[in-house]
């Protein structure tokens, strides 16, 4: 199995996912191949121009496949790497996605709940952890003048925000009660599609981790995992706290 997919991939985003993904097809499939292109943001955090040529969002992910096809929604980016080089099914991906005739089922081949789960990342979780960033981001991008009172203002909007993100992550928390991934023992879709939200509100303190313990230990998990770390190797940097 030869592949000539190629990542546009930049500093402090949530490509890191798709890196990691990328890592784990590498290190389960030895003849899988991927390019890598890095793109670096400017002195403003914000993604340079060199990703509009890419990219018709000027944002990463950004996947060109084979075809000259370019992906940039990162759900549509996992299930298509999945659904075509997880050939053996070891993530829950090639004949095993969306199959409801498979032999020997287990919790991974589950494909509601692994849609809903993954979903969730995206929608449910995810929207609440972007909109908890803004109000993060609003005061330090405005005049210094206005910024100590829209902190307070901002501050105050977050912490009455804050029972709607604690709702949402505890059904993320229930999810992984008695398993070590979203899945199950082995890593899947929902794990990858998780990733981002979870790093994204813990690095920036939005929640208490340690409330919630199972997330915990699964965020160890993934970060335990060699293709974690060679991914975020070959990337250029992984922290929410530098906006």
């Amino acid at each position: 199995m030869s592949a000539e997919v190629t990542l546009h991939h930049l500093d402090h985003s949530q490509s890191q996912r798709i890196l990691w993904l990328l890592e784990e097809l590498s290190l389960a499939y030895p003849t899988f191949t991927y390019k890598l292109f890095h793109h670096f943001r400017t002195s403003q955090k914000v993604a340079p121009e060199s990703l509009k040529a890419v990219s018709p969002t000027g944002k990463a992910p950004a996947l060109v496949l084979e075809n000259g096809r370019t992906l940039v929604e990162s759900t549509t980016i996992i299930t298509y790497l999945l659904k075509t080089y997880d050939t053996e099914g070891r993530f829950g991906g090639g004949n095993r996605m969306y199959n409801s005739h498979v032999d020997d089922r287990t919790e991974q081949d589950d494909w509601l709940r692994d849609d809903e789960l993954t979903s969730y990342a995206s929608s449910s979780l995810g929207f609440m952890i972007q909109f908890v960033f803004i109000l993060q981001l609003i005061p330090k991008l405005s005049p210094w003048f206005m910024r100590p009172l829209l902190s307070l203002m901002f501050r105050g909007i977050e912490m009455g925000f804050k029972p709607r993100l604690e709702q949402s992550m505890q059904f993320a928390e229930d999810a992984l009660e008695g398993r070590k991934f979203f899945l199950g023992d082995n890593i899947s879709r929902p794990d990858f599609a998780m990733e981002f939200p979870m790093n994204q509100c813990f690095q920036r303190r939005m929640l208490d981790e340690d409330k919630y313990p199972k997330v915990k230990a699964w965020r160890a998990r993934v970060q335990g995992r060699e293709a974690w770390k060679s991914g975020l190797s070959k990337g250029n940097g992984y922290d929410w706290t530098v906006y």
